[in-house]
């Protein structure tokens, strides 16, 4: 790849959209897909559209063609590999997405690590 971050088959696969669920205040599911345009584009579409339909809706699962071929391809490795932590920690595409997709507000609470500790997001069925 001489260098490159992704090769020219998966910029191919980037225009392909992206398959968002939300789950709401109330522990229902929502999956928007959105096809034919980046995935980007889609991510926040999505987001915007379950903002819409229910403001408590927060992002749970993304998935994308190259999020697809990373996990077939075994290249998601532990957090704590890379950053020297100890433990297994596991590295989810939907916080770096939503981050890339100008979206984090819309990130679940639970893939936060704050399930624990929600007086840290007390109000994020609100």
């Amino acid at each position: 790849m001489s260098g490159n971050i992704i090769s020219p088959d998966e910029r191919k696969r980037e225009c392909y959209g992206a398959t968002v669920t939300f789950e709401n205040g109330d522990g229902e599911l929502l999956t928007i897909v959105r096809r034919h345009e980046s995935s980007l584009v889609a991510i926040r579409e999505a987001c915007d559209a379950a903002s819409e339909v229910d403001a408590t809706y927060r992002v749970v699962l993304i998935s994308t063609p190259l999020t697809i071929a990373a996990c077939l391809r075994g290249k998601r490795p532990p957090r704590h590999k890379r950053q020297g932590w100890e433990g297994s920690i596991p590295q989810h595409p939907e916080t770096y997405l939503l981050s890339r997709a100008g979206r984090t507000h819309m990130l679940h609470p639970r893939l936060r690590g704050t399930t624990a500790r929600p007086h840290l997001h007390p109000d994020w069925r609100a």
